[in-house]
């Protein structure tokens, strides 16, 4: 399997210039990750709120991961309300804005926390049409004087993130090699999204 593409009802009404036919897949080894295709608990459940969603998951000895992709958004769409809104708490939130250097493209990643024995970490992405790796406060910078004068519509944005779930918080050592296939990941979708967008069929 490719992993797995569902509608979710509780997306957001944008307009997508990705091709209708448009496919996502990603390679069954990503440096010492190996996909997995068989179902995950519960615990380990990825929150997808795009109108499309498609889900992959990756382990690396004891740890999984799970990828998902999630579009089309309006906007700068912050997936930690959706984590909250399903009992998880935010014990930390990094985010690691943009700096001047396109190599350098910001991300958040997040510890979560919803009881003794559940607990979380989450990176994630958004990416616009343009090609733009933009974060909460491009938005508020972009637009928030603009809204006055005109409506101006926000860009339609992609969404790319990685969860690992466990009965314990994820040791450090296991942080940077999830954040690389995070990077890792981001990166191919990223070429596969750009590479895909134009006028529909």
């Amino acid at each position: 399997l490719q992993g797995h593409s569902e509608r979710v009802s509780l997306g957001m009404d944008a307009p997508s210039s990705l091709r209708e036919d448009a496919t996502f897949s990603l390679p069954e080894q990503i440096g010492d990750w190996h996909r997995i295709n068989s179902d995950l608990p519960q615990l380990q459940k990825i929150e997808t709120t795009g109108i499309y969603s498609q889900v992959w998951h990756y382990r690396r000895g004891g740890t999984v991961a799970s990828v998902a992709l999630d579009y089309p958004f309006r906007g700068y769409h912050d997936v930690t309300v959706c984590y909250t809104m399903q009992g998880w708490r935010m014990a930390r939130l990094e985010r690691l804005t943009k700096s001047d250097d396109k190599a350098s493209p910001p991300w958040i990643e997040a510890t979560l926390e919803r009881d003794l024995l559940s607990h979380g970490a989450l990176w994630f992405g958004t990416l616009d049409e343009r090609g733009r790796w933009v974060d909460e406060s491009d938005f508020q910078r972009r637009f928030a004087g603009r809204w006055k004068i005109q409506q101006v519509e926000e860009p339609t944005t992609y969404r790319i993130q990685v969860l690992v779930t466990g009965f314990a918080p994820l040791p450090g050592t296991e942080r940077e090699p999830v954040g690389h296939l995070f990077q890792e990941i981001r990166r191919l979708l990223a070429q596969q999204l750009l590479s895909q967008l134009g006028r529909k069929s």
